[in-house]
């Protein structure tokens, strides 16, 4: 994998929809998915519970919505679907927030320093 991230090829996706139940499950896991469609470039509506808060900026590099609010997450959805230079700023955020902030050649410092 080397120092860059895998990313998905996403050729039909304009927004990324990835809703949580808040359990106590997922607030401790982490999505490999959520991960590849943010690298990907692809702005995400997310329940904001757990990990998803680590890894979306609400308003920057996606949308996160209050658990189980599917009213303000449909729409969260349909504001996106209608307003294609908000998606391309966040799609963008997005992956440049993961390449900066999750890309092992940026991990590796802080995976070193842990075992010293």
């Amino acid at each position: 994998m080397g120092g860059t991230l895998s990313t998905v090829t996403v050729t039909a996706a304009d927004v990324a929809v990835h809703p949580y139940d808040n359990t106590l499950l997922n607030r401790t896991k982490c999505s490999v998915k959520l991960i590849d469609l943010l690298a990907a470039g692809v702005p995400v509506v997310a329940d904001a519970v757990g990990q998803n808060c680590e890894y979306i900026q609400p308003g920057v590099s996606g949308m996160l919505i209050p658990a189980e609010d599917d009213e303000a997450f449909a729409q969260a959805v349909v504001t996106l679907l209608q307003e294609p230079e908000t998606r391309r700023k966040m799609g963008q955020a997005a992956a440049e927030l993961i390449q900066e902030n999750f890309a092992w050649s940026g991990l590796i410092h802080t995976v070193e320093r842990a075992y010293r």
